[in-house]
C-alpha cells in the first residue's frame, strides 16, 4: 500500500506541474528606459506571467498623467478590457490614450 500511495501522489505533483503555463511578456513602465521603443527579447526586460488557471495574458498602454505621457507593458488577468483599465486610470486623474491586449508570448513589445 506504501508504494501505491507514493505513486499517486507523484502523479498528482507531476499533474500540478503539468498544468501551471506561463506566459512572456514585456515588463516596463515609463520610469525605465526604451520602454516607449520598439521592444527586443535579447535586450529588453522580460518576465514570465505563472498562472495556474491559465489566465494570464500580455497588456501594453499608453496614458496621459498631469500632462505627461506615459507607457506600461506588463501582465494582467485574462477578462480585464481596456475599459477596465481606463476605469483604473480615471482614479488617479489620468487619460487612456491606447491600450492593446494580447496573449502570445512578448507580443506587448510594438510600439503603441
Amino acid at each position: 500500500m506504501g508504494f501505491c500511495k507514493i505513486v499517486l501522489l507523484l502523479t498528482f505533483a507531476i499533474m500540478a506541474i503539468v498544468t501551471v503555463s506561463c506566459i512572456k511578456c514585456y515588463m516596463c513602465n515609463t520610469n525605465n528606459r526604451g520602454c516607449a521603443e520598439l521592444q527586443d527579447p535579447k535586450s529588453s526586460r522580460t518576465d514570465n506571467c505563472i498562472s495556474i488557471t491559465n489566465d494570464e495574458v500580455c497588456i501594453q498602454y499608453s496614458f496621459v498623467r498631469r500632462g505627461k505621457p506615459r507607457i506600461t507593458r506588463d501582465c494582467i488577468l485574462a477578462g480585464f478590457t481596456c475599459d477596465d483599465v481606463r476605469n483604473e486610470l480615471r482614479l488617479i486623474h489620468a487619460e487612456l490614450r491606447n491600450c492593446t491586449i494580447c496573449n502570445d508570448n512578448l507580443c506587448n513589445g510594438n510600439d503603441d
